[in-house]
């Protein structure tokens, strides 16, 4: 197959061409004389051609097993994440040279030389070690990242599920007596049994990250073989995995930098179940953690205010003050755990987006966008079971406050159905593309699935500016008295609420307050903006790949291709 390779027109411009002058008015000129070119190309050999115009592209004869092109032609003419239109695009408007990558090889290559983990090593590596020695210790460094964020998971369930199952019978006393633990104590188990998941909840992200970086451990060391080995069909399946994995832990550690505060939220409202016994045998007075700590917000249901409960079971009014002093403290605590996470899971998307590339480069680009052409439908596989998992979890989630809220955000659910649909649709269509010769059917199918993906694109920026708006109280969310308390007994799994079954809705759980509230709906569409912000590349990519492969169809000159 033959190539074309831009010298001065792409981003992966060399550095014995990157001398040469641009000339941006002859551009068009060199254009036509290259399509001409290739078009002769079909039907003479490439020793009997001699190319337009040496200085402004080079002719090479490439014969690749994936029947591909050169990585600088599909750098122009390629599919999703290709950097090629922008470069055209830049020659073309601007006198400069475009900006160069960012070296990640050379960043990947300091990184694992300089790694403490690594300075203990026998065989220290090299300045210009290969990429797959790089790629090997990336790989060991990942892994070591990924085992600590799945031991803080486990730690956390040690902390706020096992912990609490051994206290499950766990009292209070006082002078009055002993008072036995509420029935309807909620823990993560029950909650998880009653389909009660509060995905505005920090310790909820720890544990899906915990279980992601589970997996991604496994991968690491699974993988380890395969580049020993140069197993290209391995590292392939290795590439698609990272590309799996690494949206889903930017979400997630996104979700961990806590901008609204909401941890004060779940602090104040779930300090009183047996998720928080440890926390409270950590920070309250001693004797109190089980007792006067454990007073019940505005004196719970059989009591006026937090002083008559404290007064009928320990004799004292000191217990408002005992339980304020240890929840300022737990929550210092939750904070620097979530910051600490929050910031360890960055350095690993970082390190993963580095071994990503380091891959890429051991694989060559010609197969890595030979597979991501041929899998269309894997590479939308992501967003749309994405959208479709949101958007049921905002409609229909019991937790969800989307779904109890007013219109004003609760259609962002529907959208992200839609969206769900309309890439479903696209995967399809992509699926089509790659299996049909038809010149004629592969322009419908094209075009329709560029149509498509301007719906999905459509939708998701309304969700993402919907989202973003309402999250950073741009324009503020209006809550009725009735909405608030339906918003709070649904959501509130720590059993903190009283008169969920009051007639009058007004009077629905009144220790929520109105910004309580207000701050979970803001957290749960921060969380939706960062998705939608995640599928809008996907969605942008598949768009550019479309337009790519129309414009490559319509200069097809036979009908079967």
């Amino acid at each position: 197959f033959r190539s074309v390779t831009f010298r001065n027109c792409t981003s992966l411009i060399s550095e014995e061409d990157a001398d040469h002058p641009h000339h941006p008015h002859s551009h068009d000129q060199e254009e036509e004389e290259l399509y001409n070119y290739m078009e002769r190309g079909a039907t003479t050999s490439a020793s009997s051609s001699s190319p337009p115009n040496r200085r402004s592209f080079e002719f090479q004869d490439e014969i690749t097993s994936t029947g591909g092109s050169s990585p600088r032609l599909n750098k122009f003419h390629s599919h999703p994440d290709a950097t090629g239109c922008w470069s055209y695009l830049w020659c073309n408007w601007c006198p400069i040279n475009p900006p160069k990558r960012l070296p990640w090889s050379r960043i990947s290559s300091a990184i694992v030389r300089n790694a403490p983990c690594f300075w203990w090593c026998a065989s220290p590596l090299e300045t210009s070690a290969t990429d797959r020695a790089v790629l090997y210790r990336l790989n060991i460094l990942c892994a070591v990242f990924a085992a600590v964020q799945a031991a803080v998971g486990i730690f956390l369930s040690i902390v706020l599920i096992a912990y609490p199952s051994t206290n499950n019978n766990s009292i209070y006393g006082g002078e009055e007596g002993v008072l036995p633990r509420s029935s309807d104590s909620s823990t993560y188990i029950t909650d998880f049994a009653e389909g009660r998941i509060n995905i505005w909840e920090l310790n909820i992200m720890l544990y899906v990250i915990a279980v992601v970086s589970g997996v991604l451990f496994v991968i690491m060391i699974c993988t380890l073989r395969v580049i020993r080995q140069v197993n290209i069909l391995g590292a392939v399946r290795y590439m698609w995995a990272l590309y799996w994995i690494i949206p889903i832990h930017i979400f997630l550690v996104i979700s961990l930098f806590d901008y609204h505060r909401v941890t004060n939220v779940w602090v104040r409202h779930w300090w009183t179940s047996p998720t928080m016994d440890w926390i409270r045998t950590l920070f309250c007075e001693d004797d109190t953690a089980n007792a006067e700590c454990m007073v019940p917000i505005m004196g719970g249901e059989d009591f006026d205010t937090e002083d008559e409960w404290c007064l009928f079971n320990f004799n004292s009014t000191n217990c408002t003050d005992i339980r304020g002093d240890a929840e300022m403290d737990s929550k210092t605590l939750f904070y620097f755990f979530y910051t600490v996470n929050g910031i360890w899971g960055a350095l690993l998307v970082l390190l993963l987006i580095m071994t990503l590339d380091v891959l890429q480069g051991i694989i060559t680009p010609p197969i890595v966008k030979a597979s991501k052409g041929a899998n269309i439908p894997l590479w939308l596989t992501l967003p749309m079971s994405g959208c479709f998992v949101i958007g049921c979890i905002f409609l229909f989630a019991p937790s969800s406050s989307l779904a109890a809220a007013n219109e004003q955000v609760r259609w962002t659910g529907i959208a992200y159905l839609i969206a769900a649909g309309t890439f479903t649709i696209s995967a399809l269509l992509g699926w089509f593309l790659a299996n049909i010769q038809d010149k004629r059917s592969k322009k419908v199918a094209v075009h329709l699935f560029i149509f498509m993906m301007l719906l999905t694109i459509a939708a998701i920026v309304a969700i993402f500016s919907t989202s973003l708006i309402f999250s950073l109280e741009v324009s503020p969310v209006r809550l009725s008295a009735e909405k608030r308390g339906n918003i709070a007994c649904s959501i509130d799994a720590g059993a903190s609420c009283t008169n969920c079954f009051d007639d009058l809705d007004e009077n629905r759980c009144p220790e929520w307050s109105e910004g309580e509230v207000k701050k979970v709906i803001q957290t749960e569409l921060k969380l939706s903006a960062t998705m939608a912000a995640i599928f809008f590349i996907y969605g942008s990519s598949a768009l550019r790949f479309g337009f790519t492969l129309r414009s490559h169809i319509m200069k097809y000159q036979i009908d079967y291709v």
